[in-house]
C-alpha cells in the first residue's frame, strides 16, 4: 500500500509544534518545583544530618502549675520555672511554632520568639521565653 507522504509531514509539523509550546512550560515547572523545594527544604544546608535542640526559659511560673507548651506533634510539660528543652530535634530546615496547649491553673503564659519559618537552622535554639502572670 502507498504510504502518503503529505500526512506524514503534517504529523511531523503538529507534533513538532506541541513540542515547542509544551516543552518551555514542563521545563519551567521541573525548574520552579526544584527552586521552590530547595527554598522550602533548605538543600544548601551543609550538614542535613545535624539537629538541633530546641528551647528555652520559663519565668513567672508558680512552682506545681501545670503548664503545656507544644511544637509540632510534641508537647512537654512544665512545673518550674527555669530551662526547658524538647526531646525531638530540629533539622536546620525545620521550622517551629511553639504555643501554650494548657494555660496553668489561675495563670496566663505568653510565649516569646516562640516562631521561626522560611530560614535555616545554624545552632541550637535556647531564646524562646515563656512568660507567666496572674490570670485576672
Amino acid at each position: 500500500m502507498p504510504e502518503n507522504k503529505e500526512s506524514s509531514g503534517i504529523g511531523w509539523i503538529v507534533s513538532t509544534v506541541v513540542v515547542a509550546l509544551i516543552a518551555p512550560k514542563i521545563l519551567f515547572m521541573i525548574w520552579y518545583d526544584y527552586f521552590d523545594y530547595t527554598l522550602s527544604h533548605g538543600l544548601q544546608c551543609k550538614d542535613n544530618l545535624q539537629r538541633y535542640e530546641l528551647g528555652g526559659v520559663t519565668s513567672g511560673l508558680k512552682q506545681g502549675n501545670g503548664l503545656i507548651v507544644s511544637n509540632r506533634y510534641e508537647n512537654v510539660n512544665i512545673s518550674l520555672n527555669g530551662e526547658f528543652v524538647f526531646k525531638n530535634r530540629l533539622a536546620c530546615t525545620d521550622g517551629y511554632h511553639i504555643r501554650v496547649e494548657q494555660q496553668p491553673s489561675k495563670q496566663h503564659c505568653l510565649v516569646l520568639d516562640g516562631s521561626l519559618s522560611g530560614s535555616q537552622l545554624k545552632s541550637d535554639v535556647r531564646s524562646v521565653r515563656i512568660i507567666c502572670s496572674e490570670a485576672g
